[in-house]
């Protein structure tokens, strides 16, 4: 394994590891709950880093952990399912922030298709 792809490896972990370190911190907005996942608010990032920032212990949390452990939690299928349902969409304390819009819907949609499709390939069989 080259060390590159041994960082990645690395990075993944910390982002899988601080994702359910915020679902402990904020359990109404972050779960593994597929029946309770609701849309983050627009822009929620911001308010996250803000909260961060205000705690001694989080304020080092790096920008780009932040992103990736969003990006993670919503191109899952149980996120996308979630936007293609308009669920309500959420704050960090679990409040309502807003609805999800048709095109969000649509454009949800297209991406649940394509991460459907993507996990059937991963679980073909392998040939020799």
């Amino acid at each position: 394994m080259s060390k590159s792809e041994n960082e990645k490896l690395k990075r993944a972990q910390r982002t899988r590891e601080f994702l359910a370190q915020l679902a402990e911190r904020y359990p109404q907005c972050f779960t593994r709950d597929p029946a309770k996942i609701r849309p983050l608010a627009i822009g929620i990032q911001h308010k996250l880093r803000e909260e961060l920032n205000a705690d001694d212990e989080w304020k080092e949390t790096p920008n780009w952990l932040i992103r990736q452990a969003l990006a993670l939690y919503t191109r899952s299928g149980a996120y996308l399912n979630a936007i293609v349902e308009a669920r309500p969409r959420i704050n960090l304390d679990g409040s309502e922030a807003g609805t999800v819009t048709e095109q969000e819907q649509a454009h949800g949609k297209e991406r649940l298709e394509a991460w459907k499709k993507r996990r059937a390939e991963r679980q073909k069989p392998k040939t020799a």
